[in-house]
């Protein structure tokens, strides 16, 4: 799947599949080109909110966009997407944290600076290290109202009936 293929672009806009360490890393980089383009819409706009809400559109948009890209990155390392939940629930107390109002002012820097060692860590733990090779779970595209404990090996689908 070439990036240039429209195949690589609507797949941006799924979980499902997954992507490779080179695709994975183009994604990052489109994703932090968008927002950083949007951040300097924002700053030029001065005040007008057609613009800053184009802006926060483009911000909103490469967040569901790179959350999608973990997820298929996971996918491609033979792990569900959910663990994305256990990366949230270890960054929330690091944010929260990190917010002056809350904390002192030398617990906020070193919250700060742990969120960033840890959100690079994450980073580079799913960018370098290598996904499964050949076929895994995750290749299979299942419906989402039909467990995978329902379809066979020989791809047949079991009825109702046959429960």
């Amino acid at each position: 799947m070439r990036p240039n293929s429209a195949e690589f672009w609507s797949h941006l806009f799924t979980a499902q599949g997954r992507n490779d360490r080179a695709h994975f890393w183009i994604v990052v980089v489109v994703c932090w080109a968008a927002e950083a383009l949007a951040g300097m819409v924002t700053r030029e706009a001065g005040g007008n909110s057609a613009v800053e809400l184009v802006s926060l559109i483009l911000i909103f948009g490469s967040m569901a966009v790179g959350t999608l890209n973990i997820i298929k990155r996971l996918h491609d390392m033979g792990r569900s997407g959910w663990w994305l939940l256990a990366a949230v629930a270890l960054f929330a107390p690091l944010a929260a944290l990190g917010e002056p109002a809350w904390s002192s002012d030398s617990t906020a820097i070193i919250a700060v600076a742990a969120y960033g060692l840890v959100s690079l860590a994450l980073l580079l733990l799913l960018g370098l290290l290598p996904g499964q090779q050949g076929p895994n779970r995750f290749d299979e595209v299942h419906p989402w109202w039909r467990p995978r404990s329902f379809v066979t090996n020989d791809e047949d689908v079991l009825s109702e009936d046959d429960l």
